[in-house]
């Protein structure tokens, strides 16, 4: 299990940037000072992974070590959604619930709007919200527009990120 002090050993990290650089040089490819880590694709956003060890490290998770001193105790969040932003500031450690109050919109997404979709059988448009696995709906809506901001209301009444829906 990776520690802060081997972590501490390896790489260094700015907070401020969300930049790992290494301290060692782990092969004739990679150079003391160079940028640590590449870039991943997960199922809603990039992430930049890390291999130490021999075990590969999402930087997120390696900021959070290296910062506090131990692992998160859930899951990591970019406040502003942004996976490859690992600014100390833009990190929370959050279950999944706490995770899901700033996610994206989906791609399949034909509204352009999260929580709003056309109910076929009125030609109207349906708001809803989920929250823990509860289903709030909010009613039908003349336009798109209506409906997405029926659902920011409920949104910020529920505690979802701003960035909920970017």
């Amino acid at each position: 299990m990776l520690t802060q002090a081997r972590l501490k050993e390896l790489l260094h990290y700015c907070p401020d940037t969300g930049v790992f650089t290494w301290r060692v040089s782990p092969s004739k490819k990679i150079r003391i000072g160079q940028k640590a880590g590449c870039v991943t694709a997960g199922k809603r956003t990039s992430y930049c992974v890390i291999r130490l060890d021999k075990a590969l490290y999402k930087a997120h998770r390696l900021a959070w070590l290296y910062s506090y001193g131990g692992w998160p105790n859930g899951m990591i969040d970019h406040n502003d959604g942004d996976g490859l932003n690992n600014k100390l500031s833009n990190l929370s450690d959050t279950d999944s619930s706490g995770n899901n109050l700033n996610l994206p919109r989906r791609l399949d997404n034909s509204s352009g709007y999260i929580g709003v979709g056309l109910h076929a059988a009125s030609g109207k448009y349906r708001a809803r919200v989920c929250r823990n696995g509860a289903r709030i709906s909010l009613g039908l809506f003349n336009t798109s527009e209506e409906a997405a901001d029926a659902v920011a209301i409920e949104y910020t009444k529920q505690g979802f990120n701003p960035n909920h829906g970017r």
